[in-house]
């Protein structure tokens, strides 16, 4: 019986020891990222504005009210770019993409759907597949895309400056409004 009740206390007393051992080392680690973190982020606004810089000097950047007003009178395309450095850059270009692009097209709000269920239902190894999948689907019209419009060098599509307008407004319209052929989705590697 003794024998069964100091098994207890150790296992108690383990649990106790580990405890002490991992929230201390849990701390010290969280401490220590903060400023990573933080550089990182400041790195990545210096980049983006770079690059908006960079953009504007080209004459490659327009409000994000102008573009609206295009997308919404039917005229143009807004090509969203997960770029998978550098996160979001939305973009607009006066062709119909879906038109003119010789590759099937991925449609923001299709994407949205599947990856939003998958991921409400826990399916993380399916979402997986998917994102593969469509990688591997979509790769040519990424491609094009990139080339044609969204290429710094290359690119004929503007730079949406998002950094100057109401940020709920745009994310909702986006969202909710731009829907079928006038809202692609692009992923950079």
């Amino acid at each position: 019986m003794w024998h069964e009740r100091a098994k207890q206390i150790l296992k108690v007393a383990g649990k106790i020891a580990l405890i002490a051992f991992v929230v201390p080392l849990t701390v010290i680690w969280i401490v220590v990222q903060i400023p990573f973190s933080l550089v990182e982020s400041a790195a990545k606004r210096q980049r983006d504005r770079w690059f908006a810089a960079t953009m504007r000097a080209e004459g490659r950047v327009v409000s994000w009210a102008d573009a609206r007003a295009q997308v919404d009178a039917q005229h143009g395309t807004f090509v969203e770019e997960l770029v998978s450095t550098d996160g979001y850059r939305l973009w607009w270009t006066p062709e119909d993409v879906p038109a003119t692009c010789p590759y099937p097209c991925r449609f923001k709000e299709n994407d949205s759907e599947r990856i939003d269920q998958l991921l409400r239902d826990g399916q993380f190894e399916q979402l997986k597949e998917l994102q593969a999948a469509d990688a591997s689907h979509y790769a040519m019209f990424d491609e094009w895309c990139r080339s044609r419009l969204t290429s710094p060098q290359s690119g004929t599509a503007r730079l949406v400056d998002i950094s100057r307008s109401d940020g709920r407004e745009w994310m909702d319209y986006m969202i909710g409004r731009a829907t079928g052929g006038r809202y692609v989705s692009i992923r950079t590697n």
